[in-house]
Parts: structure tokens; C-alpha cells; sequence
């Protein structure tokens, strides 16, 4: 819940502490940054 528009939620505090990277990757999210890279030839 906040007062903030949906553009400016993923900047809050509340968002960057508690979804980082490695919550995400535990998830089974995949990196779109990762896919990118690796379809570029970068890995």
C-alpha cells in the first residue's frame, strides 16, 4: 500500500530491500539482462 503512483513503486524502499536479486533468482524468476546477454554472445 502506498500513496505513490504504480511508476514510482518499484523505487520505493520498501521494494528495493525486500525484492532484490537473489530473492528473485529463488524465486525461479530468470534475468532478462542474463537472456540478453547471452543471445548477444556476451557469456
Amino acid at each position: 500500500m502506498s500513496s505513490k503512483s504504480y511508476w514510482h513503486l518499484p523505487r520505493s524502499l520498501g521494494t528495493l530491500t525486500g525484492m532484490t536479486t537473489d530473492w528473485l533468482q529463488c524465486q525461479g524468476l530468470i534475468s532478462i539482462r542474463d537472456q540478453w546477454m547471452k543471445a548477444h554472445g556476451y557469456t
